[in-house]
């Protein structure tokens, strides 16, 4: 079963590959229950606006989350409704995920 997952309006590098916003919010998850199953590794599907497609997994997926001097861990959004970030391979290249791409879970 295909589940979209969401639009893409930003991408990022970092570390492991590339990070896509927006993000996921677990509110957004409820009628969709795959991706709560989704894990590292899972097969993705980038729909371009062009109409291609490109074949890829999921290296990583959180939520952002630093700690203050006191040890507290501290997020920028709302700690009840967590944007969740997506990471694609660091072997795709920037222009494989245009603006306006669509990524869909695979099932």
């Amino acid at each position: 079963m295909e589940t979209y997952l969401l639009t893409v309006k930003d991408v990022e590098v970092d570390g492991l590959g590339f990070r896509l916003s927006p993000g996921i919010r677990l509110s957004e998850t409820k009628d969709r229950p795959t991706i709560g199953a989704m894990m590292q590794g899972a097969r993705l599907e980038l729909r371009r606006p062009n109409g291609t497609r490109r074949s890829t997994t999921l290296v990583a997926y959180g939520v952002s989350a630093w700690s203050g001097d006191d040890g507290a861990l501290f997020m920028p959004d709302d700690p009840a409704d967590p944007e969740i970030k997506l990471t694609l391979p660091a072997d795709l290249s920037h222009d494989e995920i245009p603006v306006g791409t669509e990524v869909w879970l695979l099932g």
